[in-house]
């Protein structure tokens, strides 16, 4: 089987630089999508409305795009390739931040790789389960605190989507009150929040009711999203021009660092080396030494 120098190249990484896999695989997604439609990810806990919000957005109402089954509690992302008014998204659905592999262990390695990656970062809530979650809020900070993230645009690029609007549509005003600010204190701003109702808008669309479809403020985030097209694609542009230079160079210190740290391996690996060496080298300098001498007096003795 012939491997292709990029393919050499990797085996090379994993075998001595193992450690720069995941950076490694970031910058190759970064430059991947660098020129591609803009980039719109969920994230959020499981059962949050995640899946269902884009199916509404992309009005795939009756035969789902994207699966809501609690079978793809996994660690998968869906990605999709999808029109908003004649202008290209790629819509990719990730695992709940909660989400556990098959064997039960908490796993949203799967979910960092796009939320990192994302020109559009739609943070999906359930209002019905009251304010922000543990889990949620540390997301949150991680996210603010990541590189590539907190100083390239987040404020632009951060929508807040409270889900679930038809089941706690008298607390909504109160309850997005209270997940602003709890946001804020994550992210350090306030974000744009849009309550909507996957629930409401089918059934208007369905049954033909412009007024139930109007009430679930759908439209309203697809109006938001397609027209600040042009606005949030500039800011994509720079911000992933701005990751890809960030991501390579956390791989060259990360590289350096991993290098130096071979460099220490081989150093103490060669004075190991060189002291045994020396010992054995004097341990047969002896040994020759007993050797010729018992030689010397087996010839004196005429042997």
């Amino acid at each position: 089987m012939n491997i292709g120098i990029s393919e050499s190249i990797d085996v090379t990484f994993d075998r001595y630089l193992p450690k720069t896999r995941s950076l490694r695989e970031t910058l190759a997604s970064a430059l991947q999508i660098r020129e591609q439609a803009l980039k719109v990810t969920n994230c959020g806990l499981l059962k949050a409305g995640k899946s269902s919000l884009f199916n509404a957005l992309t009005d795939h109402l009756e035969t789902e795009l994207f699966k809501t089954s609690p079978v793809r509690a996994t660690i998968k992302n869906q990605t999709e390739n999808e029109t908003l008014s004649n202008h290209p998204f790629v819509f990719t659905d990730t695992p709940g931040l909660d989400a556990k592999n098959d064997k039960g262990v908490l796993d949203d390695v799967e979910a960092w790789k796009e939320v990192l990656l994302a020109d559009v970062l739609l943070f999906v809530h359930n209002p019905s389960t009251g304010e922000l979650h543990q889990a949620e809020i540390e997301f949150l900070t991680q996210l603010a605190s990541e590189v590539g993230v907190s100083h390239q645009g987040l404020s632009d690029r951060l929508l807040v989507i409270l889900s679930h609007l038809d089941s706690c549509a008298g607390e909504m005003e109160k309850i997005a009150s209270i997940v602003r600010n709890q946001v804020k204190d994550c992210v350090g701003f306030e974000p744009r929040i849009f309550p909507v109702s996957f629930t409401t808008y089918r059934k208007g669309r369905l049954e033909q009711k412009p007024k139930l479809i109007e009430h679930s403020r759908i439209p309203t985030l697809r109006n938001y999203l397609v027209e600040q097209l042009e606005r949030l694609q500039e800011v994509a542009q720079n911000a992933r021009q701005r990751r890809i230079i960030e991501l390579k160079n956390d791989l060259l210190l990360a590289l350096d660092q991993q290098i130096n740290e071979r460099e220490k391996q081989i150093s103490q690996l060669k004075r190991r080396a060189d002291a045994a060496n020396a010992s054995l080298k004097k341990d047969f300098e002896q040994f020759l030494k007993q050797t010729r001498h018992k030689i010397s007096v087996y010839d004196a003795q005429g042997y």
